[in-house]
């Protein structure tokens, strides 16, 4: 029972970890259909979930976490370089990620504390460091719109090239750096 109310709470803060980098939020549109209703505190129906396995929805999870963070701070860091942010929302964002990657990390340990099973099961220690190279990538982001120096944003964006190739790796997804530091879907190769 123990093990189970700990995989509960592990999958419901992954969600909310997932749901709360950038803002991000899903609909009962996002659901597959026939998925379950899960109840809010209010006790009224939320986002339709599924989870087969717990092992699987934390890994699941994280891993969506980790590719929308990717992204977020990577529209984050187009939207400056573009003038529709300014450092002000920069900052928040990159705040709001160093915050969810730590909690991630934490969440992740914990559960793999509590049961061993659950780092046999994911790779829990690549989604921590996963989660790390995040971290590393959001402070330089911040740095870098903070100071608009290019040797800040050139270790921005080589930060970005080692965080998307293990996550990448990790998820198992082949797409590829492009050479201004972004990344783009390979195109016929």
């Amino acid at each position: 029972m123990k093990r189970l109310m700990a995989r509960r709470v592990a999958v419901g803060a992954a969600a909310a970890i997932m749901m709360g980098t950038c803002g991000w939020s899903a609909s009962a549109a996002d659901a597959p259909a026939g998925a379950a209703k899960a109840p809010t505190a209010t006790g009224q129906a939320a986002t339709p979930i599924t989870i087969d396995e717990d092992d699987h929805a934390v890994g699941g999870l994280a891993a969506l976490n980790l590719y929308s963070t990717f992204g977020c701070l990577g529209l984050t860091a187009k939207g400056f370089e573009a003038k529709t942010f300014d450092v002000a929302k920069v900052q928040q964002v990159t705040a709001d990620v160093i915050k969810t990657t730590d909690l991630a990390v934490r969440l992740l340990k914990s559960a793999a504390r509590e049961d061993q099973k659950l780092s046999k099961t994911i790779p829990v220690d690549e989604l921590v460091e996963c989660y790390y190279l995040l971290d590393r990538e959001a402070r330089l982001l911040d740095k870098a719109a903070g100071s608009n120096d290019k040797e800040i944003w050139q270790a921005y964006y080589q930060s970005r090239d080692e965080s998307w190739k293990k996550i990448s790796k990790v998820l198992g997804i082949e797409i590829k750096a492009v050479k201004d530091g972004g990344t783009a879907a390979k195109k016929g190769q």
